[in-house]
């Protein structure tokens, strides 16, 4: 009775090993996101490098705060206006290259911003800052998109989209402390040092699904069911580019963004100065160069608080009454 009882408890112990790794082995998947994740995040310390060094910016190199402004509208128009190309070199030359040399570009331009020494220099770093940053979301979305059976991509979306949470929650504990023990110039050298060393291991060890050697093929057919499983490109791609600018959905989702953009890229921007200004430490296209300007002329922020909220309310009203059908459903071009 007691063999018989040993061998049936060994036998479970070996089953539920089994189960654990087999249950390992099939959410490989998720472990992809640590990649877009980490990515998301390097992508906006370096975006907030601008925020945390404003006053060591103001301070030796004469800037005002509309000038500091006008680098974030720089940043956020170049930004716009290379989505639709960065796009189309995705779907060109495939996530993996877009997105390590996207990553690459951007870090260089990261790093060299701590070099210049006036506002045309820093215009201009801030202009290929936003070249190699573009491709960032869109090939993180694709990636998504070739790893993720359809239902899992919204919660895997939401995982990788949180970067743009804690970059902007991280810098001021990481880079305020860089700054203080060594000046606002090694915030661009560290940061943009972080995101060349990321993007090579990301180049090296990156796979696709069908690419993968850590991917079992059970895991590998569940995610091909739902849709996922290799990337789409030009020729294989359900909707061409010139039907998304007559879908009503795509318009209501570009005004709809654009006014949340505008607050979120106000704080962005201008939130460390303010805590500066008024408490004397560090705790969308338009909108940095604006409230620049408004609080240049006024001496106060309330007001381009005030008007970027106002604005970013409107984004419901844009997702509400047109963003209401997938992109590509008849109903859409009701």
């Amino acid at each position: 009775m007691d063999d018989k009882l040993v061998a049936t408890a060994s036998t479970t112990a070996s089953a539920d090993a089994t189960t654990a790794v087999t249950t390992a082995a099939a959410n490989f998947r998720w472990r992809v996101l640590i990649w877009l994740l980490f990515g998301g995040i390097i992508n906006y310390l370096d975006r907030a490098n601008l925020a945390i060094a404003a006053p060591g910016m103001i301070h030796d190199l004469g800037l005002t705060r509309t000038q500091i402004g006008l680098l974030g509208t720089v940043f956020a128009w170049t930004y716009a206006v290379m989505q639709l190309p960065a796009g189309w070199i995705i779907d060109r030359f495939g996530a993996k290259r877009a997105y390590a040399v996207g990553m690459i570009w951007w870090s260089v331009a990261t790093w060299l911003t701590g070099v210049v020494g006036s506002i045309s220099g820093l215009i201009v770093m801030r202009v290929l800052l936003a070249v190699g940053e573009a491709p960032c979301w869109p090939t993180s979305a694709k990636i998504t998109a070739a790893w993720f059976p359809a239902k899992e991509r919204g919660f895997a979306t939401g995982i990788w989209d949180s970067s743009s949470k804690w970059g902007p929650a991280l810098a001021p504990a990481v880079l305020v402390a860089l700054m203080i023990a060594f000046g606002w110039r090694s915030l661009s050298h560290v940061t943009g040092a972080i995101g060349i060393v990321f993007a090579v291991l990301f180049l090296f060890l990156y796979r696709n699904p069908a690419q993968s050697t850590r991917l079992t093929r059970e895991e590998f057919a569940y995610i091909e069911a739902g849709g996922g499983g290799h990337e789409r490109s030009l020729t294989t791609a359900p909707i061409r580019w010139r039907a998304l600018f007559a879908s009503r959905s795509v318009w209501g989702m570009i005004f709809g963004y654009f006014c949340a953009i505008w607050l979120w890229n106000i704080f962005l921007v201008f939130l460390p100065l303010y805590l500066l200004d008024r408490f004397h430490n560090f705790g969308g296209a338009f909108s940095p160069v604006v409230a620049g300007f408004i609080v240049d002329r006024t001496g106060s922020y309330s007001l381009a608080f005030i008007m970027g909220g106002a604005i970013a309310a409107c984004a419901a009203l844009f997702y509400w009454f047109m963003a209401r059908s997938t992109v590509g459903q008849p109903a859409d071009a009701a």
